[in-house]
């Protein structure tokens, strides 16, 4: 079960690793700005920690990789699996006291692994879904944009020694080529960064 206080908080040891920078709407110039985030790390063997990573799956309904994360999250607690292989992070608007984040803040997560101890593979990137493109939606402007690009950018700042690699789904192969990843193969399709 998790522990949500009456703010919709949960405690837990988040690590900080970074900042990060998106952009952020303007209402009083209607124009998007640049904003900076906090880009933390989840302790997967912190029980709070893994009620926060499955809130935010459950909030995030029907988002693509939010079940993925949520699940690997759940495997690296009770499973103890592969320690220090696979991580997770949050992109967040909370700029201060981490052990106590405001879920409604979090605006993507990510997921990662290290194949060989020399390269970084990103499994998953989530942007919270009512930031994404969506033709269906509201015209309304969202309030931040470029969560994708941030996330990756903190990806590239931390592991900025390592190739990075990815698996991405058709769709979205033009935001990875954007952000500096060539396509390396087609069967799998696979991409890879270097800094």
């Amino acid at each position: 079960m998790n522990n949500i206080t009456p703010q919709n908080n949960i405690t837990f040891g988040a690590k900080y690793v970074g900042r990060s920078t998106i952009k952020r709407l303007n209402k009083a110039t209607n124009e998007y700005v640049s904003h900076g985030v906090s880009f933390l790390e989840f302790d997967p063997n912190n029980k709070k920690d893994l009620d926060a990573i499955v809130k935010l799956a459950e909030k995030w309904k029907g988002a693509r990789f939010g079940d993925d994360m949520a699940s690997t999250a759940n495997h690296l607690f009770f499973d103890k699996r592969n320690p220090g292989h696979e991580k997770i992070y949050i992109l967040t608007t909370q700029n201060t006291n981490y052990s106590v984040p405001d879920i409604k803040q979090v605006l993507g997560l990510t997921q990662t692994s290290c194949d060989d101890g020399y390269s970084i593979c990103v499994d998953y990137l989530q942007t919270k879904p009512s930031l994404m493109n969506n033709p269906n939606k509201s015209k309304k402007s969202p309030e931040y944009k470029h969560v994708g690009e941030g996330m990756l950018n903190a990806i590239k700042a931390k592991y900025h020694d390592k190739p990075i690699y990815l698996y991405p789904v058709g769709d979205v192969t033009g935001f990875y080529e954007k952000n500096g990843f060539t396509e390396i193969s087609k069967e799998p399709l696979k991409y890879k960064f270097v800094g």
